[in-house]
C-alpha cells in the first residue's frame, strides 16, 4: 500500500484536474470540428465562393447563402420562428466560424421546406444565429446534387434532380445605400449587423481658395498690378534679332 503525505495528494489532483479540463477542451474541439460556418453567413460580407439566391418559405421571403466553405445547412433561429418550423431541441453543441470563433446550435428542424426559382427543395436545417443571411446551404445539401456545373463569375450555378435540369442565378453584390433611421430600425430588428461610420465632407476647393488668399496676403507687394514703367537699370540688356 502507497502512502502519500498531503503535498504530494494535493499534487495528484491538480493533475488530475488539469487533464480532466484538457480531455474536456479536446473533445469540445472534436465536436466543434465537425461543423464549420463561413463567417460570411454571420457577417453578410460577400464572398468569391458563395452565392446569394432570394427564396421562398411559408409565403416569405428568404436570403439563401449556397456555400461550398459551410459543412452543414443551417437557418437562422429567429427567422425560423417567424416561419413556424418545427423545431426539435437539442443540447447545445458548437459550430466553428471561419474568423477563430464559435457559435452554438440548439435546435433542429428536420423538413425545412422551400422554394428557390421555381423549383421547390427540401432539406434538413440546424439553427444558428446567422444575421448575414436566412440560410446557409452547405456542403450537406451540395453532396446531394451530384455534378454540379458552377460558374462563379456569372454566379450561375447547375444540376440535374429528379428528372429535371435546374439552373438557378446568384444575386450580383449589392452596393452600399443610405438609409434612414426607419430603415436602420427594420433591419436591426431582422437581427442585422450594423457598422458605424462617420463621413466628414471636406471641400478641397475652398481650402485650396484659403491657401492662395494667405499666400497673396503675405506677398501683397509683389502681386499688386503695376502703376508704371519698370525702374531703370544700370545695365540694359540688349535682344539682338
Amino acid at each position: 500500500m502507497e502512502v502519500l503525505d498531503e503535498d504530494e495528494s494535493m499534487l495528484h489532483k491538480e493533475v488530475e484536474d488539469e487533464e480532466c479540463q484538457q480531455q474536456g477542451m479536446a473533445t469540445e474541439e472534436d465536436d466543434c470540428s465537425n461543423f464549420h460556418i463561413l463567417v460570411n453567413a454571420i457577417t453578410g460580407v460577400h464572398n468569391f465562393n458563395t452565392m446569394r439566391v432570394t427564396g421562398c418559405c411559408k409565403g416569405k421571403a428568404i436570403n439563401i447563402l449556397i456555400d461550398t466553405g459551410s459543412t452543414h445547412n443551417f437557418v437562422d433561429f429567429q427567422v425560423a420562428r417567424r416561419l413556424g418550423c418545427k423545431l426539435d431541441a437539442t443540447d447545445p453543441f458548437p459550430v466553428a466560424v471561419t474568423n477563430g470563433s464559435r457559435v452554438y446550435s440548439t435546435h433542429t428542424c428536420k423538413s425545412f421546406n422551400w422554394r428557390m426559382q421555381g423549383v421547390d427543395f427540401v432539406a434538413e436545417m440546424m439553427t444558428l444565429p446567422l444575421g448575414g443571411c436566412d440560410v446557409v446551404l452547405g456542403v450537406q445539401r451540395l453532396v446531394t446534387l451530384g455534378n454540379i456545373n458552377w460558374n462563379f463569375r456569372e454566379l450561375k450555378m447547375e444540376f440535374h434532380m429528379n428528372g429535371r435540369n435546374i439552373s438557378l442565378k446568384g444575386k450580383q453584390p449589392a452596393a452600399a445605400k443610405l438609409v434612414d433611421i426607419k430603415g436602420l430600425r427594420r433591419i436591426l430588428q431582422k437581427s442585422g449587423q450594423m457598422v458605424p461610420c462617420c463621413f466628414h465632407y471636406k471641400d478641397r476647393q475652398q481650402k485650396e481658395q484659403g491657401r492662395l488668399d494667405t499666400l497673396l496676403t503675405e506677398y501683397a507687394d509683389l502681386f499688386e498690378e503695376p502703376k508704371a514703367l519698370p525702374p531703370r537699370r544700370g545695365h540694359d540688356h540688349g535682344i539682338i534679332l
